[in-house]
């Protein structure tokens, strides 16, 4: 138990070192100029659906319910409720990601009240890529609630920090073979999307638990766990 959580702190504390050497990377290589507005907009997007789906709202609900059904029902009742789980959300992330990329103006509009001209088309190009991570890090959210439901708490932690590594390794080496930071800074958060699910669907398959995609129906527990996720919405 202490061993994992002086794991999880090591890593946290990495992240946070790793999160200041990344900003201080954007800074030099964006300035301050419409590149680096363009790019906030359009990093603020997934990260905002983030706090608000993935590690919010949805993991309050979620959680508490997928652990009691381990504790009470056994590996097998967890592993279907959490693969229906999994299944739903994957069809609404990815209806959601479409519907935010056919209307990323507006989106951005809101997203990135006051911008204009330039710094506008930029942010709306940059936030059409970095779309796709709401879809990523909210399903990374999901295993990371059955991974602590197991008691595995380091690949979560681990997760976060590759995403750091990932923008730092970009701005490194790809920004001066493009000359284009803005736009490596927006593909590195589709890779570190990628990277960061893929180190949490191996941990939670490392700790048995055998989750597939299913056809999702919004069953009696879906609107349960709707309804739990509520007032982490308002």
């Amino acid at each position: 138990m202490f061993r994992s959580l002086f794991t999880v702190a090591g890593l946290t504390l990495l992240s946070r070192i790793l999160g200041f050497i990344r900003d201080g990377m954007v800074l030099h290589f964006l300035g301050a100029g419409a590149a680096a507005d363009a790019w906030v907009a359009a990093f603020r997007f997934p990260n905002l659906f983030r706090r608000v789906f993935g590690e919010g709202a949805f993991n309050a609900a979620f959680v508490p319910m997928y652990s009691r059904r381990l504790e009470e029902s056994g590996e097998q009742a967890a592993d279907e409720f959490g693969s229906r789980t999994l299944s739903l959300m994957f069809v609404i992330l990815s209806v959601g990601f479409a519907i935010s990329f056919i209307f990323m103006e507006p989106i951005t509009r809101v997203v990135a009240n006051g911008y204009t001209g330039e710094r506008f088309d930029l942010a709306v190009k940059l936030s059409r890529i970095t779309a796709i991570y709401m879809v990523f890090v909210c399903l990374m959210a999901a295993f990371s609630g059955i991974l602590n439901s197991r008691r595995s708490f380091a690949p979560p932690a681990f997760a976060y920090v590759m995403l750091n590594v990932v923008f730092i390794a970009g701005l490194l080496f790809v920004t001066p073979r493009t000359g284009m930071p803005e736009y490596v800074l927006a593909w590195c958060v589709v890779a570190a999307g990628v990277i960061q699910l893929g180190i949490v669907m191996h941990a939670t398959r490392k700790r048995g638990a055998h989750l597939r995609l299913v056809r999702p129906h919004f069953d009696a527990d879906m609107k349960r766990l709707g309804l739990l996720m509520v007032p982490g919405l308002l």
